[in-house]
């Protein structure tokens, strides 16, 4: 049970403060003071009982409505104070929604005003109530809440079926009365034995209670009895237990009135459900008679409208469908309904004119057909019978019910349809032609992009390249000789290895983008950019690169030849140098000696040191290292004059000796000079000056100078003689090369001539001229490659020994000269050099040519079979008779000629590009009658 609630906030009601009739009874009046204590006890006792007898019945009572919301009260006066079960036994009295009140209230203030709530609602439905608010229920006023009951029972319970206490009296009077020991007077004791209740029960259902076995002596059985059968089959609620019957205590009456209402309102309720049932079997019979009577023609109206309706639902199922196919908001949602390809849309006008027109139309117009005639035999069958049962307005509703199938209403909804549908064939036929323009630009679109990254792939590559050659060739990148090494050997492999495939590449990329640009034409769009122009330009970019690295890299070999040869000069100056220095050194060193020895006197103390002094000058000096210092005089001399005529040669100013001439002749004449005046004073310190010994001196010293003279002039001479030897040597070498090489230039010369005489004569494709150049590529990079070497160090060779013999002044003869080979062979090499030019150029043409009549063959050949291809399907609508049946088919004719009309004007243009095309291909000896063959057709 709810907690207590203690009485905070609530008022007592103030006596006489309503102005409506108080519908509560009030307590007995008390007796008189003068009856004794005795009295007042009894009667407070027997008020004592009543109420609680009332507390137990009004409890169940309000049981019996709460129960179908799951609700129950076991303490009424302690559950009924938070307000929540009046509120629920409110709108279960009343049919009527409390919407807002307080379903969990916490405090006092929430209870009291669930309780003013449910008291104000009972007001609002008519029900006066007097001295009694919501603090009263909460504080849990038992006397106010069971006459607040009673009020409620008798509003519900008793005054709604149009009754009250007496008149209620008075029906169970009446219905027990000749019930053997049935007494009832009044309210009360008269219920006590139960026979009244039992007899009740049998007057108003016999079987369900034998009232003959009821004894009144049996007072407990025969209430149990009674109140399990009206509970059990009158569905009666047990507001009364037996046991609170039994006895001769006064009963409480509003206890058993409120049962007896109960009893009366199941009973009348079984009488009303008896007579409805009474009802029902007689409507049951006249609609049987009048279902029998219509049957047939209920039955033949409602196939024709069940059939209509499906034949009129399809009918608009199509059209609804065709109209929203040709009528979406948006291009997408139209793409989509009338197909997003090709395929998808053709499929859908296959179903349109095969299955739709072929197998789906034709038996829904013989079902309209069908529907018509069977209209027309129903309403007559309708008309027939409402004039025989004089029933004209259910006639007309039963005709009105089938205006949806008249002939008339379905042949509107088919005509809609047809012309619905026709719509749908055309704008299919339009979407067809859009999506295969798409599918063409789509393709061309693919085609552009994918060879204009290719053709930006290639013209990276050749640009790059191009770089890449041009910076090989900067004179930084070619310093050295190992330097112009590599960088050949990439200029050679670029050559062999990757010019070849990209050149291929390139060709077939430029056939590629014709045809595209022919294409192009076709569609009537703008041409692609000029690809083919910018790979041309590329090559040309390129190939300028390689021939510049090849003409930077012989000069710079050349360069690096000079410098070589001018290192070797400048070497040979400094070793020359510092011989004659060397050289100097030791003859001022003796020339200061004989000074000195001289100067000071140093002659020998005696005759025997004078002779050896004069015999040691004599024998050492004069004949052993005065004749040593020429010959190396000679020697580095003869040096410096090679060096000389290198450095002429090499086109620089002469050498700066050091010594110089003058300074090597000075010392040398010094050196003789200081050489004499030794010996002479030697001599005077002996004192033998006899005119002998001046003769002999006279000619010693004329065959010194002789001597001195001689070894200046001979070491020169043989060494002249040396380099005539070895440059003689040298141009037979360039001799033999050159030899070598002239038979091989002669079978050449005549290979290149015979097949420049075949490429002019015989008819070979662009491959087998592709084949020819790269083999003379190959035979350039090869073998003329090694040759070419050969020969030109020949030359080489043959150039040194000239400029020596040049430079010893060998003279003219021709025999010791030699190199009479090497120009020859240069004459030769001169011929094949220009045999191949002349067999490149034929090839490169010719080439050209092929290429040429072979990409205007292939345009030729494409353009004539798609303007075959379309005529081929173009045929039907050109060749068809059918003028149409009806408005919308002739606006379909119309419309596919106007497609058909427009696309024959593009062909008509492409045919006369294609016949320039063959025009130009006439005058070509290969495909000359290709082309007039085709340009007839074209015409044709």
């Amino acid at each position: 049970a709810p907690p207590q609630h203690p009485s905070m906030f609530g008022r007592k009601p103030k006596p006489n403060s309503a102005k409506s009739v108080k519908t509560v009874d009030a307590p007995p009046p008390q007796a008189a003071p003068t009856e004794g204590v005795e009295a007042d006890a009894k009667i407070a006792e027997t008020r004592e009982r009543h109420a609680l007898q009332q507390l137990k019945t009004f409890t169940r009572w309000w049981n019996t409505l709460l129960a179908p919301r799951d609700l129950i009260a076991t303490d009424l006066i302690e559950d009924v104070k938070p307000g929540i079960l009046p509120l629920v036994l409110y709108e279960q009295l009343t049919g009527s929604l409390v919407r807002r009140y307080n379903k969990t209230p916490g405090s006092r203030f929430q209870m009291i005003e669930n309780q003013n709530l449910f008291l104000t609602l009972l007001k609002e439905k008519g029900v006066f109530l007097v001295n009694i608010g919501g603090t009263d229920l909460f504080d849990g006023n038992r006397t106010l809440l069971l006459g607040l009951t009673w009020t409620l029972i008798l509003r519900y319970e008793i005054q709604k079926y149009g009754a009250d206490e007496q008149e209620l009296l008075r029906w169970v009077k009446q219905s027990t009365a000749g019930y053997k020991g049935v007494h009832v007077r009044a309210w009360g004791d008269s219920f006590n034995d139960g026979l009244a209740f039992c007899a009740l029960i049998n007057k108003h259902e016999p079987q369900s209670l034998d009232y003959s076995k009821c004894d009144a002596s049996t007072p407990l059985k025969n209430l149990e009895l009674a109140f399990k059968v009206a509970e059990e089959q009158f569905g009666v609620p047990r507001l009364l237990e037996p046991e609170e019957l039994v006895g001769d205590a006064p009963k409480d009456e509003r206890s058993i009135i409120t049962y007896v209402a109960k009893l009366r309102q199941a009973f009348g309720e079984k009488e009303r459900e008896l007579r409805r049932r009474l009802e029902e079997e007689e409507a049951r019979r006249l609609a049987e008679e009048r279902r029998l009577q219509r049957e047939k023609i209920q039955k033949q109206a409602d196939e024709l409208r069940a059939a209509g309706a499906a034949l009129e639902k399809w009918i608009k199922d199509k059209d609804l469908g065709f109209r929203e196919a040709t009528s979406s908001v948006s291009a997408q949602q139209l793409r989509k309904s009338l197909g997003t390809t090709e395929a998808e849309t053709e499929q859908k006008l296959s179903e349109l004119r095969g299955t739709f027109r072929k197998k789906e139309k034709p038996p829904k117009a013989k079902e309209k057909g069908r529907l018509a005639a069977e209209y027309e035999k129903v309403r007559g069958a309708i008309l027939a019978d409402a004039m025989q049962a004089g029933e004209t307005e259910a006639a007309a509703e039963l005709e009105r019910s089938l205006a949806r199938v008249s002939p008339e209403a379905l042949q509107t909804a088919w005509g809609s349809m047809e012309a619905a549908e026709l719509d749908y064939e055309a704008a299919l036929l339009a979407r067809l032609a859009a999506l295969a323009a798409e599918r063409k630009q789509k393709e061309t679109d693919e085609l552009l992009d994918k060879l204009a990254s290719s053709a930006g792939e290639m013209l990276d590559w050749a640009n790059g390249k191009a770089n890449e050659l041009s910076a090989a060739g900067r004179p930084e990148a070619l310093a050295s000789p190992d330097a112009c090494a590599t960088a050949l050997q990439a200029l050679d492999t670029f050559v062999k290895d990757e010019k070849p495939p990209k050149q291929e590449e390139t060709l077939d990329l430029q056939r590629e983008l014709l045809r595209l640009a022919d294409r192009l034409q076709q569609e009537g769009r703008e041409p692609p950019p000029p690809y083919y122009d910018r790979l041309n330009r590329a090559w040309a970019a390129l190939d300028g690169a390689a021939a510049a690295l090849q003409r930077a890299i012989d000069d710079a070999k050349r360069a690096q030849e000079k410098a070589a040869a001018e290192a070797k000069t400048d070497k040979m100056q400094a070793d020359c140098d510092a011989n004659g220095s060397a050289w100097l050194g030791c003859v001022e060193k003796a020339t200061a000696t004989f000074v000195k020895a001289v100067a000071n006197g140093d002659l020998g103390g005696n005759k025997e040191e004078t002779e050896a002094k004069l015999s040691q000058l004599r024998d050492e000096h004069q004949a052993k290292v005065r004749p040593k210092w020429a010959e190396e005089r000679a020697s580095f001399e003869a040096d410096r004059r090679v060096v000389d005529e290198r450095r002429r040669a090499e086109e620089r100013p002469p050498a700066q000796w050091e010594p110089s001439a003058e300074t090597v002749s000075g010392a040398w004449n010094a050196l003789l000079g200081a050489e004499r005046d030794y010996e002479e004073a030697l001599l005077k310190q002996l004192g033998a000056l006899q005119a002998e010994e001046a003769e002999r001196m006279r000619r010693a010293a004329l065959r010194n100078e002789a001597l001195s003279t001689l070894a200046e002039l001979l070491p020169p001479f043989m060494q002249r003689r040396r380099l005539e030897q070895q440059a003689a040597e040298a141009a037979a070498r360039a001799d033999a090369h050159a030899a070598a090489i002239i038979p091989w230039t002669k079978e050449q010369l005549e290979a290149l001539a015979a097949q420049t005489a075949a490429t002019d004569t015989e008819s070979d494709n662009a491959a087998a001229v592709r084949a020819a150049l790269a083999k003379l590529s190959d035979f350039e990079d090869g073998a003329k490659a090694e040759k070419r070497a050969q020969l030109l160090k020949a030359r080489e060779e043959l150039n040194e020994a000239t400029a020596v013999r040049q430079l010893q002044r060998a003279g003219d003869d021709a025999k010791a000269a030699g190199g009479h080979a090497v120009p020859e062979a240069e004459s030769l090499w001169a011929e094949l050099e220009a045999a191949q030019a002349k067999l490149k150029t034929s090839l490169v043409g010719r080439l050209g040519r092929l290429q040429g009549a072979a990409l205007e063959w292939e345009r030729l050949q494409r353009g004539s079979n798609l303007v075959a291809g379309w005529l081929r399907a173009s045929l039907e609508v050109r060749s068809s008779t059918d003028l149409g049946t009806s408005e919308e088919e002739v606006g379909v004719l119309l419309k596919s000629a106007e497609y058909v009309e427009a696309e024959l004007k593009l062909q008509a243009e492409a045919v006369d590009k294609l016949k320039v095309i063959a025009a130009r291909l006439d005058a070509d000896e290969e495909y000359g009658s290709r082309a007039r063959e085709a340009n007839a057709a074209g015409a044709a």
